[in-house]
């Protein structure tokens, strides 16, 4: 009798085995009917047409495009070190780079050292320093960085520093230093600042001191003749220090597209040839075309890398300074991107930055306006939304917008 239950029980146990297996093969086949008639068996569909083909072509590409933006953020974020609001420490920072580079070891081509609000601090970069790619100090005070490392740039940063020493003991094309006061910049060996690309460039710097060799130039930018241009401060007016004539020189630093140089070095600089200003217009055209058709499918995130790629492609102008006309219809259109995926931070960001290079921008004005509105700034939102109405008064969109944000404006301050 047991072995007949036995047996009873193995064969209702197989039984109920296969029947589940079968129902679960059958739901697959019913859930993939399913899909393929809603149209979301994408790995299997093929395109019906040329159309769709290229519209699941662009689809992909849109989505390819944004994971290797992302990815990028990320390794800019993990290639950061960053050493602040250290107080009376000496630090090798070499030791520091290690410890980084052995804990993002998926970090390849190097890593960025910010050095910020660090007091009567001493800092080395001894030359077996793991790979750098660039320096940055800023907002220290009674501080001294030794340099013995190797910087892929060949670039370093100071900014908004007093009273610190910066010793240089290899070859740098270029150290930039804004917004300072008594800082010291000593050449340890002569011979790095002699060639014709080693620079010193420096803005609103007042009391401070290049040192090569057995020479010292004084540095202030009242002292060297700074001056307001356009919407630029003194403040912002860039001078160059460099070796001319076997001397020590600051010059007026003038800029040619994206090359700042020095009024002697001008004619050495060569703008864009007309072919690549061409091509990188029309790459630019085509990124913003992609930000539109995204756009129009409702696709924010993805509209926005297209335009964020129109505005990095975009030459200047031929003047070398003036930025493309793409650039604040693209800014504009990223605007819009962040209103709506719920990011007004940036689309007023966006929108800040495309009225400084187009005032009287409509769509700018009216994304301006619609941002502050978002963050409850509604009275800061009614001159701007004001702006646009005045440039487009036929708008019916920008007269709402005005008309709510003047009820909540007028709501706010009655329940204050």
């Amino acid at each position: 009798m047991a072995a007949t239950l036995k047996t009873k029980y193995e064969n209702w146990d197989r039984f109920t085995r296969d029947e589940c297996a079968r129902v679960d093969e059958e739901g697959a086949k019913e859930a993939e009917a399913a899909d393929r008639d809603l149209g979301l068996d994408k790995a299997k569909s093929q395109p019906k047409s040329d159309v769709e083909a290229r519209e699941m072509a662009k689809r992909e590409a849109l989505v390819e495009e944004k994971k290797r933006q992302d990815a990028q953020r990320k390794q800019e974020k993990d290639r950061m070190v960053h050493v602040e609001g250290e107080t009376d420490a000496t630090v090798d920072l070499g030791e520091v780079l290690a410890a980084h580079a052995a804990k993002h070891a998926h970090i390849k081509t190097g890593q960025v050292l910010v050095i910020k609000r660090a007091t009567r601090c001493r800092y080395v970069l001894p030359r077996n320093t793991p790979t750098l790619i660039k320096v940055f100090v800023s907002e220290c005070e009674d501080t001294e960085l030794e340099v013995h490392a190797r910087i892929i740039t060949q670039h370093m940063e100071i900014a908004h520093c007093t009273s610190c020493k910066f010793r240089i003991g290899i070859a740098l094309n270029t150290v930039q230093v804004d917004l300072s006061h008594n800082v010291e910049l000593k050449y340890l060996d002569a011979e790095v600042f002699a060639g014709q690309e080693h620079s010193v460039v420096h803005a609103g710097v007042t009391d401070s001191t290049v040192i090569v060799g057995e020479e010292r130039l004084a540095v202030d930018y009242k002292a060297d003749g700074a001056e307001a241009v356009g919407e630029r401060s003194p403040e912002e007016f860039q001078f160059i220090t460099k070796h001319r004539a076997g001397a020590l020189r600051t010059m007026r630093g003038e800029r040619i597209g994206p090359v700042l140089s020095s009024a002697d070095d001008c004619k050495a600089n060569t703008e864009i040839k007309a072919e690549e200003r061409a091509r990188l217009e029309r790459a630019a055209l085509q990124s913003k075309v992609g930000g539109n058709e995204a756009f129009a499918e409702s696709n924010f995130a993805q509209a926005a890398v297209f335009y964020t790629k129109a505005i990095q492609e975009a030459p200047l102008e031929t003047d070398g300074v003036t930025p493309s006309p793409i650039v604040p219809v693209c800014l504009s259109n990223r605007a819009a991107c962040w209103l709506k995926l719920g990011q007004p931070e940036k689309a007023l960001d966006d929108a800040d930055a495309c009225l400084r290079l187009e005032p009287k921008h409509v769509k700018g004005n009216f994304r301006r306006g619609m941002a502050l509105h978002a963050l409850g700034r509604w009275r800061e939102a009614i001159p701007a939304l004001e702006t646009a109405q005045s440039l487009q008064p036929k708008n019916k969109q920008i007269e709402e917008a005005i008309k709510f944000a003047e009820f909540k404006a007028r709501k706010a301050m009655s329940s204050a």
